[in-house]
């Protein structure tokens, strides 16, 4: 097992799935805020004391410097148009705000290797929470002690009201949707990816059970979780078969896949017919019973795509969230910030996610970097296709880098990571 104290894991899961309880709300939050500046404080003297040139970190400050860019439009495109629409404006800069906790998360993470240990660990213990929640009299204590805006309380209840249909969809934060089943799922991304290395062999138990326990996380919180696993277990099939020619690893995969479907089909009638299970596969069931992979969600993210008009497509209409509601009533992630700017703003937009990718290729570059870039962008592209997603991955792409610029590297490694000195 690896070798990384409890206390550091248990705050970076918190960090990374921050909760607030009733009692303590006032108290934990004042904390929360005190560490998280004295961590800022420690990584800056950091960077000081390594003598590192920021000015000359091109990547890092491009970076900076295009979600600056993107936070003054956010405030003077609804002037300009009249809409009066701050939401977009508020949720970039909350996340910008999100950036700076993270990062703290690099006074633990010396590598961009342990911070996707420490990732796995978190979201692990998540699921866990998530488990032991299942249990009904410990889940509504837990629901009255739990601390949340009135809200997410509102939308909390309504959810939690559907009854078995969203009962498994519950954690530490409360309700646990989207966003949750991204994270584990991005989880089992870099188990995929530790597994194509040939450095790992004592850790092979603690990433198989690390993918498993994160799938299982995608069963509880979103389909569209399953669906990026798949992914990522399709290609690293593919991956030890062409060029690992892994002939034992892939008869047992092959095995493992043969008896999962074979038991499947064996308890066809009575994962139909249970709620819970129902739902967490429905897109399998509507493959067994029509040949198509589909589902309610899928079919109601059908009515949410449109044409934007010619105008809407070059300028955008100034709308993110009017009134709490979603613009036009689309929650899909490609076509929100394109309805809010237009083409221009949203090149911009992902461009700060490829931007950051940059870095991490290079840090990889002799670690199969094409495999685990591949799988990133698959898995942007998937999630957006059915909500946003993107500030939430480049969240975790900043922590990443700014863990290449706190550690000591010479000015050979400097340039080697896009980041010139």
């Amino acid at each position: 097992m690896l070798m990384i104290k409890d206390y550091k894991i248990l705050w970076i899961t918190y960090l990374i799935f921050p909760f607030t309880l009733m009692p303590l709300h006032s108290i934990q939050k004042g904390l929360y805020y005190l560490i998280i500046g004295i961590s800022l404080i420690t990584i800056l003297y950091k960077l000081y004391k390594q003598k590192m040139n920021i000015n000359t970190c091109n990547v890092f400050l491009f970076f900076l410097g295009l979600f600056a860019f993107l936070i003054f439009l956010t405030i003077i495109i609804p002037e300009i148009y009249g809409t009066k629409d701050n939401s977009f404006f508020l949720n970039l800069f909350d996340y910008f705000l999100k950036f700076l906790i993270l990062c703290t998360i690099c006074l633990f993470c010396k590598t961009i290797d342990e911070f996707f240990d420490c990732f796995i660990i978190a979201t692990s213990i998540y699921v866990f929470s998530s488990i032991i929640l299942l249990i009904p009299s410990l889940r509504l204590l837990y629901s009255d002690y739990m601390y949340s805006s009135t809200n997410e309380n509102e939308h909390s209840k309504f959810l939690m009201a559907q009854g078995l249909l969203y009962y498994t969809r519950f954690g530490l934060q409360g309700f646990s949707g989207f966003e949750h089943t991204f994270k584990c799922s991005l989880s089992f991304i870099f188990v995929m990816y530790k597994l194509t290395l040939s450095n790992i062999p004592n850790k092979k138990r603690f990433y198989y059970f690390g993918g498993l326990i994160n799938f299982f996380g995608c069963c509880l919180y979103g389909r569209i979780g399953i669906l990026s696993c798949c992914m990522s277990f399709f290609f690293y099939f593919l991956y030890i078969t062409i060029f690992k020619r892994k002939v034992k690893i892939l008869f047992i995969l092959s095995v493992i896949c043969f008896f999962v479907i074979l038991i499947f089909l064996l308890l066809f009638e009575q994962i139909k017919n249970n709620p819970t299970t129902n739902w967490m596969f429905e897109p399998f069931i509507n493959l067994v019973e029509t040949g198509k992979i589909s589902s309610a969600s899928s079919n109601g993210l059908k009515t949410m795509y449109f044409k934007p008009s010619i105008d809407t497509l070059f300028h955008g209409d100034g709308f993110y969230e009017p009134n709490g509601h979603y613009y036009k009533g689309t929650d899909v992630g490609i076509l929100r910030p394109l309805l809010f700017w237009g083409l221009f703003g949203s090149m911009i937009y992902y461009s700060c996610f490829f931007v950051l990718l940059l870095p991490i290729y290079n840090y990889f570059s002799k670690r199969n970097a094409k495999f685990l870039i591949i799988l990133f962008l698959l898995q942007n592209l998937l999630f957006e296709l059915k909500g946003e997603v993107n500030l939430t991955f480049i969240s975790i792409l900043f922590v990443m880098n700014v863990i290449l610029l706190t550690k000591k590297i010479n000015r050979q490694s400097l340039f080697r990571l896009g980041l010139k000195k």
